[in-house]
């Protein structure tokens, strides 16, 4: 009956750890998607407000001193900045506690 709990046991930890490395991945993903698609945007925006407006605004819109644009760029990017981390933090607290053979 020993042998046989402990086997379940290693079961059930494959299968959690599977689960965890299958979600970093996941989120790893989902985040450069994020990432990448805000970058295109951005990009695709200011070229249509080159074509559309005119250097002038294009120039005033993309200006280092104009703060509300530069922050909602930040906030634009912070989602999939943060999902990186996510999953960096989660990667490594997994790593140590499979290490430690706790899998909390």
């Amino acid at each position: 009956m020993v042998n046989g709990e402990s086997s379940n046991n290693d079961s059930h930890k494959r299968k959690g750890i599977f689960i965890v490395n299958l979600f970093i991945k996941v989120l790893r993903i989902v985040a450069n998607i994020w990432i990448y698609a805000i970058g295109i945007l951005i990009v695709i925006c200011g070229i249509f407000i080159l074509i559309n407006q005119g250097f002038v605004v294009f120039r005033q819109t993309f200006s280092p001193f104009n703060i509300i644009n530069w922050l909602v760029v930040l906030i634009s990017f912070s989602p999939g900045i943060g999902a990186l981390k996510l999953a960096e933090r989660l990667e490594k607290r997994y790593k140590e506690s499979d290490v430690k053979g706790d899998i909390r």
